[in-house]
């Protein structure tokens, strides 16, 4: 049965800017905008099909958390395993979010060691990564090698750079990728304040974000239509119906107005090339139409298309490596 690449992605956008779009109107209702998801290409070069991954926790801890997480369950009634696994929860949910199948296990029955505070643990050899995976027939194992939790100077819990990810190639032992908790997105610090919603949370996000650095993935981004001008809105009460040919026309005949009309409806135009995955033709539209405003008028609009083409070239570089990872 077959369906490309390019019909899963056109159509997943349409979808996403047609029955999950959001509207917000700008102060002067001069726009709305479309809260619209995009495929964004994953960080890592993987093996481009049958990928199967197992998640280890290798249990390394650090002596100094054998008292924190005592902290960490009197202040939260978390332990460490419950944080470890929203962590899992996230990293699961993240590749199941992609379009590129991805198997995902997980290794058990390992045994908690403790180490010195500054000790970085060496990674794993490739007997110990075959004897994780005898029963796995995994391709790639990603492994936390440690997850701490400080103590600020008044015992609250705080989270900060507290977890290192190694990734490993299972056929010969070596490591493919390196990042700590800081690294991942996004960017939050907890402290014992905090409810247990929210440590949760800290965790299944750096494990979605992890997902993300693995495999092509949808992003919610922002687009605008334009709708300050009659012909806008009568192009828009098309598009909104389902009648782009009707909405396209009617922009495209907008081009000849003035300048500042002109160039909303190069972006109005320009999603709708975007939904085509016609990125270059929508680029060149709104480069061409940009030249046409008068310097120092209208900034706002102008930021907002010098945004968007930088988006556009985004996607232009992503597309190529998309292609490559599925």
């Amino acid at each position: 049965m077959g369906i490309s690449f390019r019909q899963l992605k056109t159509s997943w956008e349409r979808m996403l800017g047609g029955a999950f779009l959001v509207i917000s109107l700008s102060a002067c209702a001069s726009y709305r905008t479309l809260d619209v998801s995009v495929l964004k290409p994953g960080e890592l070069k993987l093996e481009s099909s049958n990928v199967r991954v197992m998640f280890l926790d290798r249990k390394l801890i650090h002596r100094s958390d054998s008292f924190t997480e005592r902290t960490l369950y009197e202040v939260l009634g978390l332990r460490r395993a419950d944080v470890v696994e929203c962590f899992y929860d996230g990293l699961k949910d993240g590749l199941q979010n992609s379009v590129k199948p991805m198997a995902l296990t997980k290794a058990l029955g390992i045994s908690s060691r403790y180490m010195a505070d500054s000790m970085v643990p060496a990674p794993m050899t490739k007997k110990e990564i075959a004897e994780v995976n005898k029963l796995g027939n995994c391709n790639y194992l990603l492994a936390i090698e440690y997850c701490d939790f400080g103590l600020d100077s008044r015992g609250q819990i705080f989270l900060d750079d507290n977890i290192l990810l190694r990734l490993y190639r299972v056929s010969d032992g070596q490591v493919v990728d390196v990042v700590s908790s800081d690294t991942l997105g996004p960017e939050t610090r907890v402290y014992g304040d905090d409810d247990v919603a929210t440590v949760c949370n800290f965790f299944y996000n750096k494990g979605w974000s992890y997902a993300e650095r693995m495999v092509p993935s949808w992003v919610p981004v922002e687009r605008r239509i334009y709708l300050g001008n009659r012909m806008l809105k009568i192009g828009d009460y098309y598009f909104s119906a389902g009648n782009v040919d009707d909405a396209r026309k009617i922009w495209t005949s907008s081009l000849n107005m003035k300048p500042r009309v002109a160039v909303k409806a190069a972006v109005n135009l320009a999603w709708l090339h975007e939904q085509q995955e016609n990125y270059e033709a929508a680029k060149q539209l709104l480069e061409a139409a940009l030249k046409t405003l008068p310097e120092g008028k209208d900034q706002h609009l102008r930021a907002y298309v010098k945004d968007y083409i930088q988006a556009l070239e985004q996607r232009i570089k992503d597309n190529d490596k998309i292609t490559e990872q599925l």
